[in-house]
């Protein structure tokens, strides 16, 4: 379901880059396919977006207070461990070492 989602949120122009969007990467990596974070870009996008995004995954238990979980840090370095710098950056950001 997430694969085709994001296919056609990819086709509609509205998928989110996490690149762009690195203080919502948590969310939009760990959380819910919620439709807030479908208008964080594109021709619809909600100036609150962000924000919802990030509310719904926290509804969700998907952003622990704490930051990141073992599991979660252990897939953060996969992908940050990948040759796509524009992610890596943005992965940086979220954990705070850039």
């Amino acid at each position: 379901m997430n694969v085709v989602s994001l296919q056609f949120a990819r086709a509609a122009g509205v998928e989110p880059s996490l690149a762009r969007w690195p203080h919502v990467a948590m969310a939009l990596l760990f959380g819910p396919l919620s439709p807030a974070s479908f208008r964080l870009e594109g021709p619809d996008a909600l100036p609150e977006a962000p924000e919802r995004t990030v509310a719904d995954a926290e509804a969700f238990g998907c952003m622990p207070p704490g930051g990141p979980t073992p599991a979660q840090d252990d897939l953060l370095d996969e992908l940050m461990a990948g040759r796509n710098e524009p992610l890596a950056a943005a992965l940086r950001v979220l954990r705070g070492t850039t």
